[in-house]
Order: structure tokens, then C-alpha cells, then sequence
């Protein structure tokens, strides 16, 4: 890739950094990979605010409400509203419902060595057609909207929820062994042999050259996004899990975006 679609480099740390091509529309489709480069020596640091990479999507805002714009009611008489900052994790596909900004930022700041690729995927919903403007509207209010200068809207409302998770399973799980998780995976689903409903599975996840343990509980859904990152790019090292127990199966369910 070149030009404005390249890869967007970032020093993990604790200063929320704005993305390149982060200015995003309500309704559009989101959906933001880290890639972890093969040439660091060093891990992403994940303290003291205990989280290793987060996206911060910040509605704006306007003071004075106008057409079609963000607007912010009510607050303080005393002090200034602040805007909100959500936290997501990278990998999930989500719809943003108002005009927003995109940013990342660390739960530490790591060694000045160590660099990441930010990738950013964006999607739009499907214009509407002239015949389902009309529809929508009326012909007499949409083209009394045209004639004030104020044309209705060209897309459908923002879809409520998040795309189906889309599953892909994994047979005959040899012991110890590093799988890499595939693209936008967010959750996993295994059942232990021993049949004991709910009993732990014990798993090894390693992601952005940090390890950690998480005990995955027989026959439930466990969120495993953070750890799904790394192999956006082709120079980068993606995230992996292995198993210190022998399992039938292993589900991996994915945030299906672009």
C-alpha cells in the first residue's frame, strides 16, 4: 500500500493519538487492526493502566444545535461538558451512530523502539435509491427539503447492534502448540474433555510479544480481542494461543468486517 492508505506507525503510550483518516461519519462501518512488527525487541508495555491497545472513538459535538450535526443538551451550569472517550477493543467491526473521531492509545508507554501499524477499515452503508427517498419522505417533503437546501438523507439510519459473529472451528488440538488467531477474532469456545460442565480450559495467549494465561471456562464464550492482534501487515507477528491440555475442538468466532 501507499500514499494515504498506508499503514499509520505509532509508539504505543499513554498519549491518546488521533488516526490518520480517523474522522468518521455516523453510520459508517469501523473496523481497526494493530499490527505488531517483527523487527521490535521489546514488548508493548500494558501498565499501570492494565490494558495493552484500545481505540477511543470521541463523538463530536457542537455548541449551538444546527441541521444534522452532534449535539450535546444539558450539563453543568458551573463546568464545561466533556466530551466522551469509549473504549474498544482493536479487531471489533462496530457502526458508529454520531459524526466521530478516532484515536489509540496504550495502557503504557512503551521502550521508544518498539513500533505498531494501525490499520483502518471503513465501510458505508448502501445509499438509498430515489424510489425509497420518496417513499421515505413524500414527493411533496423531499423536493420541498431540495428546494430549502436541505436534501434528505441518501442513506438508511445507522443499523443498531454489531455484525454477526461469524464462527470457524479447529479440530483435534495437539498440546503446547502456537495457533495464530485468524483476522477480527474476538471470542472462543471449547469444551474439556473430561465432561465436567464449566471446567477450566487453561490457555496460553501471546500478543504483541507479551504471554499471559486466561483460563477459558468448558462450553462458554470467552472475549479473546485484545490478544487477536499483530499479523495485519505483512512484516508483523500475530497473535497466537495454545492449549497445555489435548482438546476435540476449539471454535474461534470472528467480528466479520472489511
Amino acid at each position: 500500500m501507499a500514499g494515504s492508505a498506508a499503514p499509520f506507525p505509532w509508539n504505543p503510550s499513554t498519549n491518546k493519538t488521533p488516526l490518520i483518516g480517523g474522522q468518521v461519519t455516523a453510520g459508517e462501518w469501523v473496523q481497526v487492526f494493530v499490527s505488531y512488527r517483527n523487527t521490535n525487541g521489546n514488548p508493548v508495555v500494558y501498565t499501570p493502566g492494565r490494558f495493552m491497545i484500545h481505540v477511543i472513538v470521541t463523538p463530536c459535538s457542537d455548541e449551538l444545535g444546527q441541521y444534522e450535526q452532534p449535539t450535546t443538551l444539558g450539563g453543568s451550569m458551573t463546568a464545561e461538558n466533556r466530551r466522551r472517550e469509549y473504549h474498544v477493543d482493536p479487531g471489533v467491526c462496530f457502526q458508529v451512530p454520531w459524526r466521530s473521531e478516532l484515536s489509540v492509545i496504550a495502557g503504557g508507554n512503551s521502550l521508544p523502539d518498539v513500533m505498531v501499524d494501525i490499520i483502518v477499515a471503513r465501510g458505508f452503508p448502501p445509499r438509498m435509491t430515489i424510489e425509497q427517498v420518496m417513499a421515505q419522505y413524500g414527493e411533496y417533503e423531499a423536493n420541498a427539503l431540495i428546494a430549502q437546501g436541505r436534501p434528505p438523507l441518501l442513506f438508511p439510519p445507522p443499523v443498531v447492534g454489531l455484525p454477526q459473529l461469524v464462527p470457524a472451528t479447529w479440530i483435534d488440538i495437539p498440546i503446547n502448540t502456537p495457533l495464530p488467531f485468524p483476522d477480527g477474532a474476538l471470542k472462543m469456545e471449547a469444551v474439556n474433555q473430561s465432561g465436567v460442565p464449566a471446567s477450566p480450559i487453561q490457555l496460553s495467549v501471546t500478543a504483541f510479544s507479551v504471554t499471559q494465561r486466561i483460563d477459558l471456562a468448558s462450553g462458554a464464550l470467552r472475549s479473546i480481542g485484545p490478544w487477536s492482534q499483530g499479523g495485519q501487515c505483512s512484516n508483523g507477528i500475530a497473535g497466537t494461543w495454545q492449549s497445555a491440555v489435548a482438546l476435540g475442538s476449539m471454535t474461534i468466532y470472528s467480528s466479520f468486517g472489511n
